[in-house]
């Protein structure tokens, strides 16, 4: 998983803000869940709204990046549990 879990890392707006980042690192960093797992926790640690990516505008400060950040978590948490147990039902019932 390292293979997979170090360039996303890096490929994200965890070390530096989505304004510092070259052109085609920035979009890959708006996609990557790395990003948005990052603007949460900064959100909960300082209590600010730190969008890197979008906001929504009826939440209190710290709900305005924790919503989006937890939805889009959320969901891709369930897909990809989804695919898992799919996958793990095949290998272990052929």
């Amino acid at each position: 998983m390292m293979i997979l879990q170090f360039p996303m890392l890096l490929l994200s707006s965890t070390f530096l803000p989505l304004d510092a980042l070259p052109g085609w690192v920035r979009f890959v960093a708006a996609v990557n869940p790395f990003t948005y797992g990052t603007d949460a926790a900064r959100a909960i640690m300082l209590g600010l709204d730190v969008p890197s990516t979008f906001t929504l505008s009826g939440f209190a400060v710290v709900w305005r990046t924790l919503v989006p950040a937890l939805v889009l978590l959320g969901v891709l948490d369930v897909a990809f549990g989804v695919v898992a147990v799919r996958v793990l039902n095949r290998t272990l019932h052929p």
